[in-house]
Order: C-alpha cells, then structure tokens, then sequence
C-alpha cells in the first residue's frame, strides 16, 4: 500500500528531466516560450520538479511561480533563477512571454572549477531567487544566438559554444544582480546542502557529516551560517519538515506512514516534531492546505 502511494505521490508531483525529451548526451536547452509556460517541450503548471537548472527570463507579461508554500512574482525584465529538485508551479499567468533555459549537472562538468562554482553556489545556491536585469537588450540579443546554435545541425563545435554563449548570459544576470563572485575554494556551504539531499531520511548527527566531509563541527557550523543562513541542525529539520509538508499536501499516506517515511520510529514522535517546527499537528497542516488556507 506505502509502496503504492508513494508511485501516486510521484505521479502527482512529477520530475521532469531533460533527456526524456531530447537525443542522449544532449545537456542544454533553450526555448523561446509565447503565453503558456513551457518546459522541455511540454506545458506543465501542475506542480513539478526540475532534475536539472532551471532559468525563466521574462521578457513581456507577468505570474507568479508557487514554491512550496512561497510566492514568487514575475515580470517583465526579470530572470528567475531555480536549483534543482523544488516543487513549483506557475499561476496567474498573464501573456507571459520569454525564455527558458535548462542545462544539467553533466553540462556543467565541461566547465572550469570556478565557473562550476560560481554557477552552483552563487546563482543557483541556496535556494529559488528573481533578478531584475537592467540589460535586456545586451541578453536578449545574445538569447537570439543562443537559440540560433541549439537548433544547429552542425555538432562541431555546438557544445562550445553553446557554453560561452551561456556563460555570456550567466555572468549579465550576475552584473545586475546584488550576488558577489565568491572566489572560495572551500565551498563547504554547497557540499552540506548536497550530503543533506542525500542523508536527510537517516537522522545521522551533525557530526556525522562533519565526518563525511572531512572538516570539523565547528567550520561545518561556519559554513552553513554562511551559506544557508542557518546553522547545520536546522538545515537538516527544514529539510525534514519540507518533505513532510510535500507528502502531506500530494499523498494520501497517513501521518504513522509518513512518519515512518521520513525516519520516525513512532507516530507520536513525528507529530511532535512537525507541531513544533510548525505550530501545527500533520493532520490540521493537511487539511488547512486541503482547504486552501495554508
């Protein structure tokens, strides 16, 4: 039945990736997009997840981007930069038009170690942003080449240049926004938020990963301060509580199910957690977003 489930839970919140859609080894695309928001191909506004980087560059029009729980406006002259794997989706769209862009993790391999960095943990790290660019001219001229390029047949040198071309983009965005190159080649901050992705389910101790990286507890505490805002335990709760608000929203687990999904031995034990971290019990959560309230 959990098994069960939790396939429905996937199917109402589903991943999107690129290579369902396009030829193997193809790691970028781009798309110019009239008034239905588009997404590899597809439209999609029901919520959703990216496996890839996502960018939204809004040239005429407005909506509004629905990010767990967090609205996000969108406009004409700005971009909207998302990590992968969040749930969203777009609302109250109004003849919005613009381009998206998407490129993976294996995409960004062909890159330098500081432009992978600066990719990784200044645009797309933490977490979900909106940048008002004051260039649109300059980005919009360079998106026409883009575009122009991914649809060339010739592979010659398409990836190369495809690379420049968005790195040309990358950088625009960074000049009109208030992001700071970071030049830190300790990027503790990013490699955490990775490992939580990964072991977040296990409720291992902080320490624990200090150990996994190889630094101690304290510049893990550093780090995370300084890169997620908040220190390590609370990192690895609100990741914690975002997956439990997830399953309560799009499944129709009970709460013990739940619970014993994200690693609780006990349903008591998971309601406390969550009331405490939320000032609500799971069930009255689930129905305050059943009816709309939340």
């Amino acid at each position: 039945m959990e098994k069960m489930q939790l396939q429905d839970y996937e199917k109402k919140v589903p991943n999107i990736t690129i290579n369902e859609d396009l030829p193997t080894g193809t790691q970028i695309i781009i798309e110019e997009i009239g008034e239905i928001p588009m997404t590899v191909g597809r439209a999609i506004v029901q919520p959703h997840t990216h496996s890839y980087f996502f960018i939204h560059i809004v040239t005429s029009g407005s909506g509004i981007y629905e990010i767990d729980g967090a609205s996000i406006p969108l406009h004409a002259g700005c971009v909207f930069i998302l990590p992968p794997h969040c749930v969203h989706n777009t609302t109250e769209v109004k003849s919005m038009k613009g381009y998206i862009i998407a490129f993976t993790e294996q995409f960004l391999s062909i890159l330098d170690n500081r432009q992978q960095k600066y990719i990784k943990y200044n645009l797309f790290g933490p977490s979900p942003k909106c940048i008002n660019v004051s260039s649109e001219s300059a980005l919009e001229s360079i998106l026409k080449a883009f575009s122009l390029e991914h649809q060339n047949e010739d592979k010659g040198a398409k990836h190369q240049i495809l690379c420049s071309l968005l790195l040309s983009i990358l950088y625009i965005i960074n000049r009109d926004s208030a992001l700071v190159l970071t030049e830190n080649n300790n990027n503790y901050g990013l490699q955490f938020k990775e490992l939580i992705e990964q072991h977040y389910l296990e409720h291992i101790p902080i320490s624990g990963y200090a150990q996994i990286m190889g630094i101690s507890t304290k510049t893990l505490t550093l780090s995370s301060i300084d890169y997620l805002g908040i220190p390590p335990q609370r990192a690895v709760v609100r990741r914690v509580i975002y997956e439990a608000k997830r399953m309560l929203q799009y499944t129709s687990l009970s709460v013990k199910e739940i619970g014993f999904h994200l690693g609780f031995k006990t349903a008591p034990h998971f309601q406390k957690f969550f009331k405490k971290e939320t000032g609500q019990t799971p069930a009255e959560y689930r129905k305050a977003k059943q009816a709309g309230k939340l």
